[in-house]
C-alpha cells in the first residue's frame, strides 16, 4: 500500500511493476523507482514530459501544449512509458485538486495518447484497493487471488470473541472499523434505544437519569431521545452551539479579524484613490504613487499575518466532523494560501523595509 497516495501528483505505472513519478518534490519510497521528476511547477513539468514523449515517439508535439524546457528527468519518465506492452497513467489527489486541473487533465490525455497508455485517477481510497492487490488483507494473496486458508476478518475476530486484539502503531483508521463492527455485533445502539424507550416507564416522577456516553453515536441517540420526549437535560454543557462560550469566542475573533482586514484594505484603497486622482498625462505623481504602493504592500503584509489563522479557526469549533470534504471548509484556507503564494508576503515586507530604511523605490511592475 502506498501511504502517500493522497500526496501524489502524478503516478505513471507500468503493469510490469515499473513505476515512475512526477511530484512537486522528491519523496522516499520503499520500492524501486524507474524514473522521478520533482517539478515545483507541476503543469510545466507535465508539459515537459509530454514534449519528451513526443520526441521519443518521433511525433509532433500536440497542439495546445505550453512551452517547457525538457531535462533528463522528463526524458526518463517518457522512456518508462515506452517499456513493456501495457501502460497506465494515474492522476493523484494533488492533480485533481490543482487550480489548473483542466490543463493537467488535457496534458495527461495527450501523454496517454502519445504513449498508448490508459488514463485513470488515484482516488482517496487507493490504499484499500492496494491492500487487496498487495495481499495485505487476510483472505487475499498478492495480486488479489483468494487464499486457500484465509485468516479471520475483523468481524470474524469479534464474533469469535478472541482473548485479545492488538492494533499496532498509533491511532489507525482501522480503529473506527473495529469500533463499528463491535457496535454492530453487540447491538449496542439497539440496546441503547430499547433502554431509552423503557426509561419513562421505570422512572419515578421528578426522577433523574444519569447517562454516560462513550462515543458520538451514543451521545447523538441520547440527545435526540431527550429532545423528542421533552425531557430536560441536567448538564453544564451548552444546549446549542449559540450557547457555547468557545464557539462564541471563535466567532468573535473571526468577526474582529474580518473587521480589521476591511479597515486595513479601505485605508489602502484611499491611498490608491488619491494616486488615481493625481493622474496627469496618464501617470500619477511620484509621491502619490509611492504612497499608494506602500499602503497596498503594508495592507497585504498585515492581512496575511492573521488571515491563515482566521481561516483555520473554523475547525476550532467544528471538531473533527468539520474536516469532512462535504463541508469544504478548507477552501477558505486554500484560497488565502493561493493568493499569498502568488504574491509572496516576504517580498512585500522586504520592499517596505527597503523603502523606509533606504528610500528605495518599489518595483515598477504589475506583479508587485
Amino acid at each position: 500500500m502506498l501511504k502517500k497516495d493522497l500526496g501524489l501528483f502524478i503516478l505513471i505505472l507500468v503493469v510490469a511493476a515499473v513505476v515512475a513519478f512526477l511530484n512537486p518534490r522528491e519523496y522516499e519510497f520503499l520500492f524501486p523507482v524507474a524514473g522521478y521528476s520533482a517539478d515545483e511547477d507541476l503543469v510545466s513539468g507535465l508539459a515537459s514530459v509530454v514534449r519528451a514523449a513526443a520526441t521519443a515517439a518521433g511525433k509532433p508535439v500536440p497542439s495546445g501544449v505550453r512551452e517547457a524546457a525538457v531535462n533528463d528527468a522528463h526524458r526518463s519518465l517518457a522512456a518508462v512509458l515506452g517499456q513493456g506492452q501495457r501502460h497506465a497513467i494515474f492522476l493523484g489527489a494533488l492533480a485533481q485538486r490543482h487550480p489548473a486541473y483542466a490543463e493537467i487533465r488535457s496534458l495527461a490525455a495527450a501523454l496517454a495518447e502519445l504513449s498508448g497508455a490508459s488514463l485513470g485517477l488515484v482516488t482517496d481510497g487507493a490504499n484499500a484497493a492496494g491492500a487487496y492487490l498487495a495481499g495485505a488483507v487476510p483472505h487475499r494473496e498478492s495480486g488479489g487471488a483468494p487464499l486457500a486458508a484465509p485468516g479471520l476478518s475483523a468481524r470474524a475476530m469479534l464474533e469469535n470473541r478472541l482473548k485479545a486484539y492488538v492494533l499496532f502503531g498509533g491511532i489507525d483508521p482501522a480503529t473506527r472499523t473495529f469500533q463499528a463492527l463491535r457496535v454492530a455485533v453487540n447491538e449496542e445502539l439497539t440496546e441503547l434505544e430499547r433502554f431509552l424507550d423503557a426509561l419513562r416507564g421505570v422512572m419515578a416522577e421528578g426522577g433523574v437519569a444519569a447517562i454516560l456516553s462513550f462515543q458520538s453515536m451514543e451521545d447523538r441517540l441520547v440527545k435526540r431521545a431527550f429532545a423528542s420526549r421533552g425531557w430536560s437535560r441536567l448538564t453544564k454543557k451548552p444546549q446549542s452551539p449559540s450557547d457555547d462560550r468557545q464557539v462564541l469566542q471563535v466567532v468573535g475573533e473571526i468577526a474582529a479579524n474580518a473587521f480589521a482586514a476591511e479597515a486595513i484594505v479601505l485605508i489602502a484603497a484611499e491611498h490608491l484613490q488619491e494616486a488615481y486622482d493625481s493622474v496627469v498625462d496618464g501617470a500619477p505623481t511620484p509621491e502619490a504613487a509611492e504612497a499608494a504602493q506602500l499602503a497596498a504592500a503594508e495592507a497585504k503584509v498585515a492581512v496575511d499575518s492573521f488571515s491563515y489563522a482566521t481561516a483555520a479557526k473554523l475547525f476550532d469549533v467544528g471538531g473533527a466532523s468539520a474536516t469532512q470534504s462535504i463541508y469544504n471548509l478548507d477552501r477558505h484556507w486554500r484560497n488565502v494560501r493561493t493568493i499569498s503564494t502568488h504574491n509572496p508576503t516576504f517580498l512585500k515586507s522586504s520592499a517596505i523595509g527597503d523603502n523606509l530604511a533606504n528610500g528605495a523605490s518599489f518595483p515598477a511592475n504589475a506583479y508587485f
